[in-house]
This record gives C-alpha cells, structure tokens and sequence, in this order.
C-alpha cells in the first residue's frame, strides 16, 4: 500500500513598515494567498507554515485626509516573478516586507487677493470672422 504523499512546506512572513503619515501598521490588512493557503492579518503576519507554492501579495490601505500611501514589496533573496507575488519553495523560509511611504496632497494655491488678475488664468475671447476672396486682385504693372 502506497502513502500518500505529503505536500512540502515552507513559511511565510509578513511585515508591514508605515513611514510618516496618520496611520499606524495595524491599519494596513496584509494578506499572501496561495494555491491552498491564505495568510492574512493587520500590520504583521506570520512566521506561518505554508505549501510550497507562488503567494501573490496584497494589502488594504487606509483611506485618509490629507495625502495618500504607496509601497512595494521586498522579499529578500526570495524569487519574486512579479512585484505583487513570490515563490515559497519546499523548506524555504520567506519574509517579505512592504514599507509604505505617505505623500501629503499639496494644499490648493490661494486665491488672487482683491481686485488683481489671478496669475496663469487667461480669458478666451471668440472671434468670429468671414474672409471673403476679391473678384479683382490690384497688381502693380502688368503680368505677362
């Protein structure tokens, strides 16, 4: 009688760096699924025994005033075929990091002071004109 095969295993690790901003690293929901597997939590996930198998790699980011965040992914010497995914291999151990850095929305320019022209705003004025060809063109001595 022949067993069954056991499905090599590897782990999984997730980590969450927030730079400047409102939010803290539990505000971010991370999460890796794989072909059988999902790891997923708030700020930090893992070390987690995993299937040997490519992860694609996620976040949920917090929506708030004043700006925006943006990140990438860093595994390591994992392979990553993507940006968004790596490979776990069979007793390989992964950790992969995502640093996101906040950029504050510039604040709107203020309005022209009183009674001067707003700088860069320009006026379009519509001309209507309607050219119509001389029967007789003058000519300044003769034409051969």
């Amino acid at each position: 009688m022949e067993s069954a095969a056991v499905p090599s295993t590897g782990t999984l690790e997730l980590t969450k760096i927030v730079s400047g901003g409102p939010s803290a690293t539990g505000d971010f929901f991370l999460r890796a699924v794989g072909g059988t597997d999902t790891i997923s939590g708030a700020g930090h996930v893992g070390p987690a025994p995993v299937t040997a198998d490519t992860y694609a790699l996620s976040e949920t980011i917090p929506v708030v005033s004043g700006g925006s965040y943006a990140g990438v992914w860093n595994c390591g010497d994992a392979e990553m075929p993507t940006a968004t995914s790596v490979i776990v291999p069979a007793d390989g151990v992964v950790a992969c990091v995502i640093t996101n850095t906040f950029t504050a929305t510039p604040p709107p320019p203020p309005p022209p002071a009183a009674g001067k022209d707003a700088v860069g705003c320009f006026e379009l004025i519509r001309v209507d004109c309607t050219l119509t060809p001389a029967r007789h063109l003058p000519t300044r001595g003769s034409v051969k």
